[in-house]
């Protein structure tokens, strides 16, 4: 499963590799709250959003079991530690 936060915006569209690289590996994806919009939720693969105002689908995927999730973009968390930075 592909976790997708805002940080997976890319200047050259992020939509191109992140459609590709599920599609050709039958990867399920769902983004964070902040990362909405750069995996259409429309598509086939899409679990939408999970999170702080997420969708039911993407909670109840995770507790069905995963085996590995690739994230990409997101910090895991909603609350930036400055003390990272």
């Amino acid at each position: 499963m592909l976790f997708a936060g805002s940080g997976a915006r890319w200047d050259d569209g992020p939509q191109r590799p992140l459609r590709r690289w599920p599609r050709r590996c039958s990867v399920r994806v769902m983004t964070t709250p902040k990362g909405k919009g750069v995996f259409p939720e429309s598509h086939p693969l899409s679990l939408g959003v999970f999170g702080l105002g997420g969708h039911p689908s993407a909670a109840a995927y995770l507790r069905g079991g995963v085996d590995v999730i690739c994230a990409i973009g997101t910090g895991l968390g909603d609350h930036r530690d400055r003390r990272l930075e």
